[in-house]
């Protein structure tokens, strides 16, 4: 919980540059497509998984190989991951986000706007293009076992 909690504020995962059709890309987009770097190093760091990723649907396959389990979102304990319903940005695309449980309803996610780790309200997070008036609806919520023993 502590290394989640120290990561509000940085920016180390804002960026990451692929080779896309021969010509490097920040498939990150500065920030704004973030969340699953994130999450993905924590939870990679901690060996809860067994790779980073840079997209949600992937990381969220991976958390269920390696022993994740879907909980009621309304059993929101310290240390869970949330993962928030796809929406349509105005371009056309879906884009899930993910990020931890800290307390109280609040969690800490990276913020597209600001291209860093932030703490906000499980239901709200403003993003570049937000249609939504920033909330955002949870989609599920993953729990491991490992933590019970804690």
């Amino acid at each position: 919980m502590e290394m989640i909690k120290n990561s509000v504020g940085t920016r180390m995962f804002k960026s990451l540059i692929a080779d896309v059709d021969g010509e490097q890309q920040d498939i990150l987009e500065g920030g704004v497509l973030s969340c699953a770097k994130f999450v993905s190093s924590l939870l990679y760091l901690n060996k809860l998984i067994d790779d980073v990723h840079a997209m949600t649907p992937s990381l969220v396959k991976n958390m269920e190989r390696n022993g994740w389990i879907k909980i009621k979102d309304d059993d929101l304990r310290p240390g869970a991951v949330v993962v928030w319903k796809a929406r349509p940005y105005p371009d056309g695309s879906q884009v899930p986000h993910i990020g931890f449980v800290i307390e109280n309803g609040e969690v800490i996610s990276t913020s597209p706007v600001k291209g860093e780790v932030v703490r906000h309200p499980i239901n709200y997070l403003k993003s570049r293009d937000d249609i939504s008036d920033g909330k955002r609806e949870v989609e599920s919520v993953y729990w491991h076992p490992k933590f019970d023993a804690s």
